[in-house]
């Protein structure tokens, strides 16, 4: 394909969804893929695996526009096991969604800059439970400050992760992670989760950076700078305001289970604001260790 591929789906029940090619040939432009009722309201739309990118054939810079859907499984911004060469913008404003990755799901890698954009439109479509910057079982390699996760107005059921899912979703970049902004209709909770900087069992080697913005609105479980059972290189952790739980500069593991959350580097802590209802660690949770 020398130009872009568009993908727009308004109805019907599907397995996996791609915007790239299957197992061979190259997409020269990039891939943008929709998925939205619209109004055909009466049409059902439930996909278990939607990717921007291709199944093992590699494909350029991809973007979502995820609006009304009645559920999605799993949402990858890359591919499911082939190299995406180019940004990937996730723009995720309604819709059912389980799992929301950024990066790719078995393997492939990706050059370019995750960036996940999670803003409730009030259509009175929104429910998604875990939001990953990184990759489902993939690595992601890029140097610089990413993936990016910003999470301005959602009540979500899980967790938020800078970095990815699973051991081998290392991340090597420096995520970044913003919870909330100054709009006074905006709200983000956090209701059986947390926000982590890091991965969930995913290593990050770089530094990680978590703010939640100075909003009354917000409100959170546990804040931790760094992953679940997972080591990160560093964390800044910036609270500004609305309410949580506890501050971890750290993460949350567990060395009894072999399951450590080790910061190899240095945590800052910055608190400007808002209520935090039990503590503030400028270490780690559980049994997990700087």
């Amino acid at each position: 394909v020398s130009g872009s591929t568009n993908v727009k789906i308004y109805g019907g029940t599907i397995t996996n969804v791609y915007g790239g090619s299957n197992t061979s040939g190259t997409i020269g432009g990039g891939q943008n893929v929709t998925a939205n009722k619209n109004n055909t309201q009466n049409c059902d739309l439930v996909i278990s695996n939607l990717y921007s990118g291709g199944n093992k054939a590699a494909s350029g810079p991809g973007s979502f526009n995820i609006g009304c859907v009645d559920r999605i499984d799993n949402l990858y911004g890359g591919a499911n096991q082939a190299d995406i060469n180019g940004d990937i913008t996730l723009n995720i404003v309604s819709g059912k969604i389980t799992n929301v990755f950024g990066g790719n799901n078995n393997s492939g890698s990706i050059s370019g800059k995750i960036t996940v954009n999670v803003c409730d439109n009030g259509a009175g479509c929104f429910d998604i439970t875990n939001v990953y910057g990184g990759g489902n079982k993939a690595a992601y390699t890029y140097s610089g400050n990413a993936p990016v996760v910003n999470v301005v107005n959602a009540t979500l059921k899980g967790n938020v992760f800078g970095g990815g899912l699973g051991a081998s979703a290392t991340v090597s970049g420096n995520p970044q992670v913003t919870i909330g902004d100054k709009v006074a209709a905006h709200r983000v909770a956090i209701l059986n989760g947390d926000v982590y900087g890091g991965g969930d069992e995913a290593p990050v080697l770089g530094t990680t950076t978590v703010t939640v913005v100075d909003d009354c609105n917000t409100q959170l479980r546990n804040l931790y700078g760094g992953g679940n059972a997972a080591a990160v290189g560093g964390t800044h952790v910036v609270y500004r305001g609305g309410s949580v739980t506890s501050v971890f500069g750290g993460g949350h593991g567990d060395r009894s289970q072999g399951k450590e959350a080790k910061v190899n580097g240095n945590v800052q802590v910055d608190l400007l604001g808002g209520v935090v209802r039990n503590a503030v660690f400028g270490g780690s949770d559980s049994k997990g260790h700087i």
